[in-house]
């Protein structure tokens, strides 16, 4: 088998994803609320896992005091400090928080749906639009809200009971304890990136196929089972293409700042505190619109991405790239 079938699959599969993200710009205000949802990174569970394992440590004090691992603890406390009705303002803060919260989940949830109603469209060679987008993807909230829930909540015990194992390692610093820790954490952090990626196989089949929450779980992770290896090759491509992004962003930042910081360190020299206060500002507004810009159109391209691999997965059924090197290999050794 030839090996040049697997690179034309790939070249394919990120033409389409970057088509999507690239042509389609309006899916980048979606693609800002679908990157708190963590959909389509999943290269995130593996890579910063140590990272996010190191900051919830310290947090497994909740056993002594579970109360300051409420989110907003510190406000709360502060309004029965200051506020001279407490309960009262307790209350709206909460209503507020609460209000909040539900439009933010809301826009996120439609957001998942909405972009992979645009990729799978676009991939069918049909237009897109914001509002019919939205409007689809809205229509799958409920089912895509529990899939999300559920994957999330899986990736929290894993992380939880890693934890702990950390918490027992930092305080008996032993060989086994050492051991245990490191076959947990690669155990529980393999099983949060296998529901990952068949949540996000889910996702795709609810919405592109309509299908129901537990029949597109089972077809999710049927595709991953069938395919874990080429999926896992997936996330490695996408987080290089993230990473390649990246630096190139960083290079034309750099580049093009040139100018800006020339000024600002003209300005510091006369003394114009005016003008480097307002050159500051402008510099912490443009470069905030950019990482914006970048998370929101690299969350588009990762979904479009996996949008595409499983419709591909579960029509075409491509290979996985070192399964195709090793039938090249052995083609190439009989001869």
């Amino acid at each position: 088998m030839s090996m040049t079938e697997k690179p034309t699959f790939y070249r394919r599969l990120l033409a389409h994803a970057w088509r999507v993200a690239w042509e389609h710009k309006h899916l980048w205000l979606l693609g800002f609320f679908a990157t708190f949802a963590g959909f389509g990174s999943v290269s995130e569970i593996f890579f910063h896992a140590f990272d996010r394992l190191s900051e919830t440590a310290p947090r497994l004090a909740w056993i002594a005091s579970p109360w300051y691992l409420l989110p907003g603890s510190d406000t709360i406390v502060s309004i029965f400090r200051i506020s001279p009705y407490p309960i009262l303002t307790l209350a709206l803060f909460l209503f507020a928080a609460t209000v909040f919260l539900a439009i933010f989940v809301w826009a996120m949830v439609v957001s998942v749906g909405a972009i992979i109603t645009s990729a799978d469209r676009v991939g069918h060679g049909h237009d897109t639009h914001f509002a019919d987008s939205v409007k689809l993807g809205a229509m799958k909230f409920w089912r895509l809200f529990w899939l999300l829930l559920a994957c999330k909540a899986v990736i929290a015990v894993a992380l939880l009971v890693t934890g702990g194992n950390l918490a027992v390692l930092v305080r008996d610093s032993s060989l086994v304890s050492s051991l245990f820790f490191l076959l947990s954490f690669i155990v529980f952090t393999a099983a949060a990136i296998a529901v990952s990626i068949a949540a996000v196989y889910a996702a795709v089949e609810i919405v592109v196929r309509d299908a129901a929450l537990r029949p597109a779980w089972e077809a999710g992770w049927r595709t991953f089972t069938r395919n874990w290896l080429l999926s896992l090759e997936t996330v490695l491509l996408l987080l290089g293409v993230n990473v390649a992004v990246g630096l190139i962003a960083i290079a034309a930042v750099l580049v093009l700042s040139v100018p800006y910081v020339f000024l600002l360190l003209l300005s510091a020299l006369l003394g114009l505190k005016i003008a480097v206060g307002a050159l500051t500002g402008i510099g912490a507004v443009v470069l905030l619109v950019v990482i914006v810009a970048y998370g929101s159109f690299m969350t588009v391209f990762q979904v479009a991405a996996w949008t595409r691999l499983y419709e591909d997965l579960t029509t075409h059924g491509p290979r996985a790239w070192l399964m195709r090197l090793a039938d090249w290999w052995a083609a190439r050794s009989g001869k």
